[in-house]
Parts: structure tokens; sequence; C-alpha cells
């Protein structure tokens, strides 16, 4: 049996560089293990041979191997070519059978962000123009790739970006931008995003430009987005610690619609903001295989949590209930546990990760 699926223009050699650091495949290639699992298994695990069979591919090839390893280099999947099973992971499943409108979108980002020397591209590169081809190959081989394999994993950053909406096309050029995408704004003619990225772009701009399009700066406020799920007393609580300290922060549901979806209007506001409070509560119930009580937090805030990794790094605040399930996903992010009823006890550790994030500062008197 031939692969007949292989995607020529986006294959690499290995060179011996882990798929950890840079995939074999481009992302849109590299999910159709995830959508067979979709398709054909019910969103269930499957044996790495039915899965190639339901494929049309070589279990003994290369071009499989180097598929099963960049499907777990993007976070889409686990297990290797090897293994009994291949599981399709909670982000495979976000890219390949969404649940929500833009929550795929969201998911993309997070998983071309999971391969270190990719993430690295196009972190290097947020909000300035896509390098020209040489410049770009140099970087990669700076990063620690072989040139052959820069040049070829130039052209998977190309694919990725274009497929997820990271590189935009502007009147001055491509654009890299990691900011979740707004197809409402681009269908309206050049956002005021990409206006923002075209003048940071353009060092000649003029100063009428400058007083027309409010520069990244003025959009950057120091804000911080809250995501909660069904339980309002923590909502209620944290607000009382913020406005205590009077730290500025938006929530989603306190903010009017203006017509726009609700996807829409929470990637809106998270733009405005530079970091992010998630509460994870106890807010679905489910049973094991065991018949064992399992708590679940809202799929919403789980959701907002990959995109504000995405957005602001590290600069995020994990408020998470005593005894719900946290996503896999996330499992390794530190966090605040608190009781039910209890958050308003936990302000002092809030006020300690609001100084590390620098919205709270403390000025010593004069003397």
């Amino acid at each position: 049996m031939t692969d007949q699926n292989t995607d020529i223009s986006t294959k690499i050699p290995r060179k011996n560089i882990p798929q950890t650091l840079f995939p074999t495949y481009s992302l849109e290639y590299s999910k159709k293990i995830a959508q067979a699992l979709i398709d054909n298994f019910a969103g269930k695990s499957g044996a790495p041979l039915d899965i190639a069979i339901s494929l049309n591919m070589s279990p003994t090839s290369g071009g499989w191997r180097g598929l099963c390893g960049s499907s777990v280099a993007y976070g889409l999947t686990k297990g290797g070519y090897g293994v009994a099973e291949i599981t399709l992971t909670d982000l495979g499943r976000r890219i390949v059978a969404p649940e929500e409108e833009g929550e795929d979108r969201v998911a993309m980002l997070e998983a071309i962000s999971k391969p270190k020397f990719m993430h690295e591209f196009y972190d290097k590169y947020d909000k300035s123009k896509f390098p020209k081809d040489d410049i770009a190959v140099n970087v990669l081989v700076r990063m620690g790739l072989p040139r052959p394999r820069a040049e070829q994993a130039l052209e998977i950053l190309k694919k990725n970006g274009e497929f997820t909406g990271v590189i935009r096309d502007t009147k001055t050029g491509s654009i890299v931008s990691l900011n979740l995408p707004s197809d409402k704004r681009v269908q309206t003619g050049l956002s005021v995003e990409d206006s923002i990225l075209d003048e940071s772009a353009d060092t000649t701009g003029s100063s009428e430009l400058s007083t027309q399009i409010p520069s990244e700066s003025t959009q950057t406020v120091s804000k911080i987005f809250v995501a909660h799920g069904k339980n309002k007393p923590p909502v209620q609580a944290l607000k009382q610690i913020l406005d205590r300290f009077k730290v500025p922060y938006q929530i989603a549901m306190e903010q009017p619609h203006e017509g726009r979806p609700i996807s829409q209007k929470v990637a809106d506001l998270m733009k405005t903001c530079s970091a992010g409070i998630f509460i994870f509560t106890k807010d679905e119930k489910f049973l094991n295989e065991k018949g064992d009580v399992v708590w679940r937090p809202s799929e919403n805030v789980v959701f907002e949590l990959g995109a504000g990794s995405v957005l602001w790094g590290k600069k995020i605040i994990i408020l998470r209930e005593a005894g719900v399930n946290f996503p896999s996903d996330f499992s390794d992010l530190g966090y605040i546990q608190f009781e039910d009823g209890e958050l308003g006890n936990r302000g002092l550790e809030i006020l300690a990760e609001l100084v590390a994030l620098e919205f709270v500062t403390f000025q010593a008197p004069y003397l």
C-alpha cells in the first residue's frame, strides 16, 4: 500500500530534529489522524494499524510515522505509531469537531504554539512584518534547524500562518499577529488591528495617520480579563478583591452584545486586556466508568484559558475550586485553590499574583 495523501509540499527530512521542536508536516495535514478518530472511531482511541488503513496509508511507511509524530507535536493526539492505541486529545477534538463558533480557531492557535521553534518564530515576529525568505531561513538555522530543513520549515510556517490566520495580508505586506482573528472586522475592509500593525511596520508613516489610528500602546491597556463559569459567588468575591486594590477588569457577561455573537464579544474583549484571571468551579456533574462523581468546569472557561495563554503567555491567574477536574492540557499550570464559598479568604494570595503581574505596586512612604 502506498501513501496517496502525503503532503509533499510541506514534508521535511527529519535530520534527527525532534518534532516537538518543529513538526514534519503542516497543522492542516497533521490533523488527519484526529479527523479520522472522529469520523471512523466515534472520537474514541484506535489502533495505529486501523487508523492508517482508514487513511489509505501504509502503517509501516515513513509518511505514516512522520504524521503520527506531527500530530503529537501539535498536541492533537497522544501516542505514536508504535503504541497500542492513539488517543484524541481535547485540543484535537476542538480543532476537528468544534462545538462552539470560533472554538476551532482558538484551538489551532494553541496547537501551533506547542512546537518550540515554531512558537519562538511566530513570537519573535508578532505584530511585525513576516521576514523575507532568506532572513527567515537564517533565523530558523540559528534556532537549531539544519539549513535544508529550515528551508522546508519556512513553507510550513507560511502554511500554518495562512491556515490559522496568524499571517495576514495588509497593504504593506504580510503581518504576523498572534491575536485571535476576527472575520467580522476583516469583512468590513481593513480592520483597526491591521491598521495598527501597518502603522507599526511602516516607520515613515505620516503624522496624519498617527492621529487617525490609535497606536498599539493606546490599545494595550492594563485591564484584567475575568473568565468564570456558572457559579456566581466566586465571581462576586473576586470583584470585591479587585475593587479593593483598584485593579481594572473586564467581565464578558457584564458587557453589551452590540449585535455580536458571544464568542465574538469575548474575543474582542480579551484583546483589550493584558492579562487574565480564570475561575474554575464545579459546574458540570459527570460519572466515570466506576460510577464515581466527576466535577468539570464550564467549557467556556477552558476555551478562554486556551486563548488567554496564546494572547498573554504566563500573565494569567487560575483560581480553582477544590474537587474540580482540571483539563489535561492545562494540568501542569499553577493555581490558587479555594473551597466553596471561601474565595474571599484568598485575597492575599491573589494580591501576590497581581503584584507579580505588576497590576499592583507598593511604594515606600517618604521619611
